[in-house]
């Protein structure tokens, strides 16, 4: 497996557009400077739908669960996110796709 880590979500948003089929799995946050990780997401699915979305937040007033799923994501923590919880849904959610 291979890992691509981005500082920048419009950066992410670009290489993403290139080459949406080497991506199996996308984890972001929801607060970034540039492009919210909710736009980022939408962004992402309406160019590739299916696509497991993972979505964090430490707080956030437009992001719920509810409001997560019926975006289409494949999860949604709320920060702190116990890294044993977000590694089953990344185990879960790629076996899904597999």
């Amino acid at each position: 497996a291979q890992v691509t880590a981005f500082d920048s979500p419009l950066a992410a948003w670009q290489a993403f557009e290139q080459h949406p089929e080497r991506v199996d799995i996308v984890i972001t946050d929801e607060t970034m400077p540039g492009l919210s990780g909710m736009h980022l997401a939408k962004r992402m699915l309406a160019l590739r739908p299916g696509l497991p979305v993972i979505l964090c937040s430490g707080y956030s007033e437009h992001v719920t669960v509810e409001s997560a799923a019926a975006a289409g994501l494949a999860g949604f923590f709320i920060k702190p996110v116990q890294m044993s919880a977000l590694r089953n849904k990344i185990y879960k959610t790629l076996q899904n796709q597999a």
